[in-house]
């Protein structure tokens, strides 16, 4: 069964239809010390793993694994760098995903809480969005939720962490638009038909066995982690990311399957000798032609932690659903 998730690609491509105007010149990107899932979880794993086996062998597990799981956080923390002709510009891109409960069977996925951020920041665009599902609320409009802010400002100094958890600031009130708005939906299918956003999956590529074109030879770190690269077939693996891609440029920029040429993707896999993901890095890049006519290179560096301790402080469910109680629902 294919293993996928879409995560970021509408920051992605926000990045691209604000690149004219973006004064953020392209930085270096610093990955985030580790902030949470400092610990070896201490659950069983579904799939165990040991030094013998293959890193395909060992994400493979670490994908069951993360389904599984009664409980997992990631947080996400990356950069977008847009590159046209000579002159690069980048965009910071953040995420929270929270998941309490299985999810390796269809009827564990409808049982299961779900709270997802996406949030992105430069000086031209700003996003931040939240997404809610829990299919057993009482309240059939507090099932499937979505809000977005308009223009909420982000203060890095405010955020030692790098993980954009923090230091984000009240929305701006615009005339043309109110500070909040949201969605309500009536399955996670109508969620992902009109967001393109699926909260319910680990990551937008599809990864198996198949859709592996290279993987390197796992290696133990100084946190006594198993560590390998893993390099996707970028035909393959961005079968389904490829499409998500492709209806939102074509919306935004003009761009179509043949003005969208990928790269490359790289995973840097980091697994508790238990079998538990620990961190992911990724490297992506692609190459997209706005409007038919112009050339641009885009990379995305990103880095997730994840931690499967139901205990993780600020990372609880309860609250979030408390709050997402005062979201508007003014589209239907």
């Amino acid at each position: 069964m294919k293993k996928r998730i879409t995560v970021i690609a509408i920051l992605v491509l926000l990045v691209v239809v604000g690149v004219f105007a973006t004064g953020c010149f392209a930085k270096k990107f610093e990955a985030p010390n580790k902030i949470i899932g400092l610990e070896k979880p201490t659950s069983a794993p579904a799939k165990a793993i040991d030094k013998k086996m293959s890193g395909t062998d060992m994400l493979m597990a670490g994908i069951d694994n993360f389904y599984a799981a009664d409980y997992v956080s990631t947080l996400l923390a990356g950069q977008v760098t847009v590159k046209i002709g000579t002159l690069p510009v980048t965009q910071s891109v953040f995420g929270t995903k929270i998941r309490e409960g299985k999810a390796t069977t269809e009827q564990e996925k409808k049982d299961a809480i779900y709270y997802v951020d996406n949030k992105s920041y430069s000086s031209v665009v700003q996003v931040y969005e939240e997404t809610i599902v829990n299919q057993k609320a009482a309240n059939a409009d507090d099932r499937v939720k979505y809000v977005s802010y308009n223009k909420r400002k982000y203060d890095k100094k405010s955020d030692p962490d790098g993980f954009g958890v923090v230091g984000w600031g009240d929305p701006v009130k615009e005339k043309k638009k109110p500070a909040v708005s949201g969605k309500s939906f009536d399955s996670v299918a109508s969620l992902v038909s009109d967001m393109k956003n699926d909260p319910t999956r680990i990551w937008m590529y599809t990864t198996t066995p198949e859709t592996i074109a290279n993987v390197s030879k796992v290696t133990t770190n100084s946190a006594g982690q198993y560590e390998f690269t893993v390099d996707l077939d970028i035909n393959k693996a961005t079968e389904d990311y490829r499409q998500v891609m492709l209806h939102m440029l074509n919306a935004s920029v003009s761009c179509k399957d043949e003005d969208l040429k990928f790269r490359s993707v790289q995973f840097t896999v980091k697994m508790w000798e238990n079998g538990f993901i620990s961190e992911l890095g990724i490297v992506e890049s692609y190459d997209v032609k706005i409007a038919g006519i112009i050339n641009s290179t885009i990379t995305l560096e990103s880095v997730q932690q994840y931690s499967y301790d139901m205990n993780e402080k600020g990372f609880d469910i309860a609250s979030r659903l408390e709050a997402s109680k005062s979201w508007p629902n003014n589209i239907k």
